[in-house]
């Protein structure tokens, strides 16, 4: 479920994922952590303004520790990547697949409905300007025959296109939905890789202070 927050630098829009704890602007590049509120909105906050304040004691270890966790996460989502990768790649060639095979349903009996409908048509003229006596009775039923065989062709044309469709628009909402897990995939891959930024820069930013954190600041 894709949730809308605005860069704090540019105010443009950025979309994010359910879980996405940090995000990219796409417009001017800035780096945001995510916020959740228990009600309202998500907000970010950009990463320079984040790592103006110093880290405390205690939650310099709380960083650590989370810089250790993140390893993980990052192993474990690029893996969830590779499996939404791959599903996506094979509902699209599945999606492909079934092309090929409601074309292969629809073909003939469209090119049959053509034919017969064009044979009618010929028949038609036939009977009703050039042929006389009997023969333009033969004619006009040989007309009236192939307009029946047209209809029916028809008919199956129809009822063929119509499954086919369903069967296509299936396809394409599973595609879309595997799509849309794939980029949820790389967004929350992303997330990891870029929170482990945010907590390693603020780890080393403390560990160079000339007290190295020992006052508690």
């Amino acid at each position: 479920m894709l949730e809308r927050v605005i860069c704090s630098q540019c105010d443009a829009p950025i979309d994010i994922v359910s879980g996405q704890r940090c995000c990219r602007c796409e417009h001017c590049g800035s780096k945001h952590f995510v916020t959740r509120p228990e009600s309202g909105p998500p907000t970010v906050e950009s990463f320079d303004f984040i790592l103006r304040e110093s880290l405390t004691a205690e939650s310099f270890e709380v960083a650590k520790r989370r810089l250790a966790a993140l390893e993980g996460e990052i192993v474990g989502s690029g893996q969830e990547v590779e499996r939404k990768g791959s599903e996506f790649e094979k509902a699209r060639s599945a999606h492909q697949v079934l092309q090929r095979e409601c074309q292969k349903l629809v073909s003939p009996v469209q090119n049959w409905t053509y034919a017969s409908g064009l044979l009618g048509l010929v028949a038609w003229f036939l009977g009703l300007f050039v042929l006389q006596g009997n023969e333009q009775y033969l004619g006009l039923a040989i007309a009236v025959l192939m307009g029946l065989v047209a209809r029916g062709f028809r008919l199956e044309w129809n009822s063929a296109r119509e499954t086919a469709q369903d069967r296509l628009r299936e396809s394409r909402e599973a595609l879309s939905r595997a799509e849309e897990a794939r980029k949820e995939a790389l967004a929350l891959w992303e997330s990891c890789y870029l929170e482990r930024e945010l907590v390693q820069r603020a780890v080393l930013r403390h560990e160079s202070l000339p007290s190295n954190g020992a006052d508690g600041t």
